[in-house]
């Protein structure tokens, strides 16, 4: 009751005193829960909800705003210490714009401060980061052989050729388990496949 006599006339008393206290402030809140779900469950307090969504900014998650991933890496980098001379490369920022961020701009500074520590020059590439590989390097391409014996780029085939598949093992800096999601099929049958190879 006292936050929404606060919210409301924006008064305070200070303990033990009965003299009213005027307080100027802005009330910015932040959630991942949908409040207004909660409030029509009865979970959160529906009169403190419209007291704090006067104006509501929806902010969505970094993987569905991959467009200002350089904006946030150039200014990430001019906040970390000792990485304000540092860049990264054309394949590092592709790995980037490819992971879904799961901890959003959070995960996105930790990648960065990690690579910051383990740079060798003042250009971070995508092996530079000890973070999971499949976070820093793109899938390959799957490739399929065309009538005319040209490559025609495909989705993965549950079975790719064995052609597709020297292709791919060829130019993939991965694991097994990696290699098998790029081409669409199960690590036994790579397995198969690489045994055939």
């Amino acid at each position: 009751m006292k936050l929404l006599r606060l919210l409301e006339t924006r008064t305070f008393r200070r303990v033990g005193s009965v003299e009213p206290q005027e307080a100027n402030f802005r009330l910015v809140c932040a959630t991942h829960r949908d409040l207004g779900q909660l409030v029509a469950a009865g979970e959160f307090r529906q009169d403190l909800y419209y007291r704090i969504c006067a104006f509501p900014i929806p902010l969505p998650p970094l993987r569905e705003r991959r467009e200002d991933i350089p904006l946030l890496v150039e200014t990430l980098l001019r906040r970390i210490p000792g990485a304000q001379h540092l860049s990264l490369s054309e394949e590092a920022m592709d790995c980037l714009r490819r992971y879904p961020f799961p901890g959003n701009i959070r995960e996105l500074r930790n990648i960065l401060e990690r690579a910051a520590v383990l740079v060798d020059g003042g250009v971070i590439r995508p092996s530079t980061s000890p973070t999971p590989a499949a976070r820093w390097r793109p899938a390959p391409r799957a490739v399929d052989v065309a009538a005319d014996g040209s490559e025609a780029e495909s989705r993965p085939s549950r079975k790719p050729s064995v052609p597709t598949c020297r292709r791919v093992v060829a130019s993939f800096r991965g694991d097994r388990r990696s290699l098998a999601r790029a081409l669409g099929v199960s690590e036994r049958t790579l397995f198969r496949k690489l045994q055939n190879l």
